[in-house]
């Protein structure tokens, strides 16, 4: 009998504990994309992510690319720090362009860490 109480107990003290937190590690976790966008051919989708974190002090665009049937191909192409905007348009079927940055969807994650390394867009702009 004790050991079920203690079951039932820590159940209940766990889910105690997450609603207390207000469930931010899942939103931390699984950040919904800032817009979508499709590939020329439809073989392809970019996830374009904004995130402003106060604990991180600054703001970055992250980029990742799934396949048509929504299976990560490329987590984090391009990541951005200090940066809120992004100019994003497809120059080809395999190939995006990012910033300014020609890539194509199975190259090396591209990451610019550093304030001013990398041309950072007044505004969003998708097409």
């Amino acid at each position: 009998m004790l050991k079920y109480f203690g079951v039932v107990f820590g159940i209940v003290g766990g889910l105690v504990l997450i609603l207390y937190f207000n469930f931010n590690f899942i939103d931390f976790t699984y950040k919904a994309p800032f817009i979508t966008m499709a590939s020329p051919d439809k073989s392809y989708i970019a996830k374009i992510y904004r995130v402003s974190d106060p604990s991180l002090k600054d703001s970055y665009v992250s980029v990742s690319i799934y396949d048509n049937r929504n299976r990560l191909v490329k987590k984090n192409l391009f990541k951005q720090y200090y940066c809120k905007s992004i100019t994003l348009h497809w120059n080809a079927d395999n190939t995006v362009i990012i910033n300014e940055l020609t890539l194509n969807v199975k190259q090396k994650a591209v990451l610019f860490k550093k304030e001013n390394q990398h041309p950072c867009p007044a505004n969003s702009l998708i097409y």
